[in-house]
């Protein structure tokens, strides 16, 4: 774990990310001093185009410059936008589209300073989950799909990026099975049936304690959740449209 950010006296925090930031969910508390503004399918390279910097201003609008903002992007642009430009773009250049990816999040975190936010991090909570073609075939994004072992070493590749340029945190060492296997989610923290999300309740400990060497004195939950609630799918495209944040399902 890379030390990142030392401890201020804020106890607020703001979540901005895709779908499997709902583990951070689990980790706090349901309160004034937690904003959970994450959405379903946000991707990191459109985080530059202007319609979401005018959504992002908005939205943070009434959130104090101290919080701890952070960041959980990559994960959709890896696991769903590169299968679509495989299958209709013909596209091949892996590297270069990590550098779009790695560009989008550099790009939020300046907008953010610009804002006036000082204590950004970026979040890599749970390496990619390995899963079969019948899996993916049942996705509403349709397209090719890459072997799980690429997926899960540029998820990998991006956070090594990621982490030269600004604060982050990675949960690999903890939770995959290594460089030899693609930096892949180890079997035990998968959940009982086949999903690209995690089991939150089998990770939450060691997200949790990623985030207290950051700063403790965050509202975390203080009875820990001992088993899945069932989420609900709120679309970045339209959140945006209505300058809306999601509704929270936290219990």
């Amino acid at each position: 774990m890379q030390q990142v950010i030392t401890t201020k006296t804020s106890s607020s925090v703001l979540v901005l990310g895709s779908s499997s930031s709902e583990v951070f969910d689990y980790i706090f508390d349901k309160s004034e001093s937690y904003y959970s503004y994450w959405a379903s399918g946000w991707t990191s390279r459109g985080l530059r185009k202007q319609d979401s910097n005018i959504y992002i201003e908005k939205i943070l609008s009434h959130v104090t410059r101290d919080t701890l903002v952070i960041l959980n992007f990559g994960l959709v642009d890896i696991l769903f936008s590169a299968r679509r430009k495989i299958e209709y773009d013909g596209f091949y250049d892996f590297k270069y589209y990590l550098v779009e990816i790695f560009e989008g999040i550099i790009f939020l975190c300046s907008f953010l300073k610009e804002l006036g936010f000082n204590r950004i991090v970026a979040a890599f909570p749970s390496p990619v989950v390995a899963l079969g073609d019948s899996y993916w075939n049942r996705s509403p994004v349709k397209g090719r799909n890459l072997p799980s072992r690429l997926m899960g070493r540029m998820y990998y590749d991006l956070y090594q990026q990621v982490s030269d340029r600004m604060p982050a945190f990675g949960c690999f060492d903890s939770l995959s099975y290594g460089v030899k296997r693609g930096y892949l989610l180890r079997h035990e923290f998968m959940r009982a049936v086949d999903d690209h999300h995690p089991d939150y309740i089998k990770i939450q400990d060691v997200v949790k304690e990623e985030l207290i060497s950051i700063d403790s004195n965050l509202p975390y939950r203080h009875i820990p959740l001992t088993k899945l609630y069932k989420s609900k799918s709120y679309l970045i495209k339209g959140l945006k449209e209505k300058m809306i944040t999601r509704p929270s399902t936290m219990i």
